[in-house]
């Protein structure tokens, strides 16, 4: 259920579907090429790392090892959104990938400190996020809305995280995302 529901698939999933909220086809492969800049890159120097023998497995389960590559992913992803609002990307795309990147960066602060979920944040998000793109006037808010128990229930589980780091993952994914979308949509009008 992990790795099936890893945060980059849920991302791949997100991004084509908010860009479809505006009501045009070009907002979908403005998704694509989204979630391929957000998720191919950082997942490749991952598998680099783990392969290089650096990190220990490609969750980055411990977390010396994970704060040094956050950091890294959340000044790239915050690169991934400049040039996403400097290339005039749909603003769905362009609010979605600030939500994304803003979260990636309160996840890493978290993370120097307690280990949050990242993937309980990520669902969390994924469901807000719809939620926000769609008014609630489509159904894939809920119908995404079961994953997230489901990725909780994994992540405690397989032990990589205790109930506390699920439950702070999705008030961190649900809330934040509220807030930051909001925030990304009154900074673009």
């Amino acid at each position: 259920m992990t790795n099936g529901l890893d945060p980059k698939y849920l991302l791949f999933g997100v991004f084509p579907l908010v860009g479809a909220s505006g009501g045009q086809a070009v907002g979908i492969g403005w998704g694509l090429l989204a979630a391929a800049v957000f998720v191919i890159p950082p997942s490749l120097v991952v598998y680099a790392g783990v392969r290089g023998g650096r990190w220990s497995d490609r969750h980055l389960s411990v977390r010396t090892q994970r704060l040094p590559v956050a950091v890294g992913l959340s000044v790239y992803v915050t690169a991934v959104v400049v040039l996403l609002y400097a290339v005039d990307a749909p603003r769905p795309v362009t609010a979605a990938a600030f939500t994304m990147a803003a979260l990636c960066a309160l996840t890493t602060v978290l993370t120097a400190v307690w280990k949050v979920s990242v993937h309980c944040t990520v669902a969390c998000a994924f469901v807000a996020v719809l939620s926000c793109a769609y008014d609630a006037e489509a159904p894939w808010p809920f119908m995404a809305a079961p994953l997230v128990a489901l990725i909780g229930w994994s992540r405690v589980r397989l032990r990589a995280h205790t109930v506390a780091q699920v439950m702070v993952g999705c008030l961190l994914g649900t809330a934040g995302t509220a807030f930051l979308w909001h925030l990304a949509n009154a900074a673009a009008a």
